[in-house]
């Protein structure tokens, strides 16, 4: 499989070290809250994870973190940005209008259950812009 891999991706096998539950918990903890909200917002069918994953992603990566305070997008794109040429990049849209819009308490609830809410959020948004231009064409 290995071999398969690296003709065909031109990804190779790498050694590390054997797994350390210490050194690893914060990448291990981190990869099993994407591995959760992936299946929550499949509906439970674990088998639809791939349809998901994008918004789920690009969910988890806009969201600020508690521990930082900032979000991932902002951490790997601003701090260089500003310091450089003091420019503040924006994302394509208002996260706050465009996306998360429906009621939800975010302060009760765990960054898996909010990255999961707005993952499914993101998951309507086509729809509802085909439901907005169907009322656009009636008006």
């Amino acid at each position: 499989a290995l071999n398969w891999l690296s003709k065909t991706f031109r990804i190779c096998h790498i050694q590390i070290s054997p797994y350390n539950l210490q050194a690893n918990r914060v990448v291990e903890h981190q990869h099993f809250d994407v591995r959760e909200v992936l299946v929550k917002s499949c509906g439970g069918e674990a088998s639809k994870w791939s349809e998901v994953a994008p918004v789920v992603f690009w969910a988890e990566r806009v969201m600020i973190h508690k521990a930082t305070g900032f979000s991932p997008f902002y951490m790997a794109h601003t701090f260089h940005t500003l310091t450089h040429n003091g420019v503040k990049p924006r994302l394509p849209f208002d996260i706050a209008e465009v996306t998360f819009l429906a009621p939800f308490e975010a302060e009760f609830y765990s960054m898996t259950e909010l990255i999961t809410h707005h993952a499914c959020q993101l998951q309507k948004h086509p729809e509802d812009l085909t439901c907005i231009h169907d009322l656009i064409l009636k008006s």
